[in-house]
C-alpha cells in the first residue's frame, strides 16, 4: 500500500507579516519562501485572525506612508520655492 504524504502548508505568524522589512514576503528571503512552497507543491495557511491582523496593519502602514509622503512633499515644495 503506497503510504500518502501530507501536503506541506506554512502559516506565518502576523507579527512576521506586520513587520516593515517582510511586509507582504516581497524580500528575498519572502521569494525564497515562495520558491521553497511551490517546489514542494505547498500552500501558505492563512487563519482568519491573523488575516485581520494583517490587514489592520496593512492600513496603518499605508496612512503612516501617506503622511510620509505629504510631510516630505512640504520640504520639497518649501526647498523649490
Amino acid at each position: 500500500m503506497e503510504k500518502k504524504s501530507k501536503k506541506l502548508c506554512v502559516v506565518i505568524d502576523a507579527n512576521i507579516w506586520k513587520q516593515n522589512s517582510t511586509i507582504l514576503l516581497k524580500t528575498p528571503l519572502g521569494a525564497a519562501l515562495l520558491y521553497c512552497i511551490k517546489q514542494n507543491n505547498g500552500c501558505i495557511g492563512l487563519p482568519e485572525v491573523i488575516e485581520n491582523e494583517v490587514i489592520k496593519h496593512i492600513i496603518k502602514y499605508g496612512y503612516e506612508a501617506v503622511e510620509n509622503i505629504k510631510k516630505n512633499f512640504k520640504i520639497i515644495e518649501i526647498i523649490m520655492g
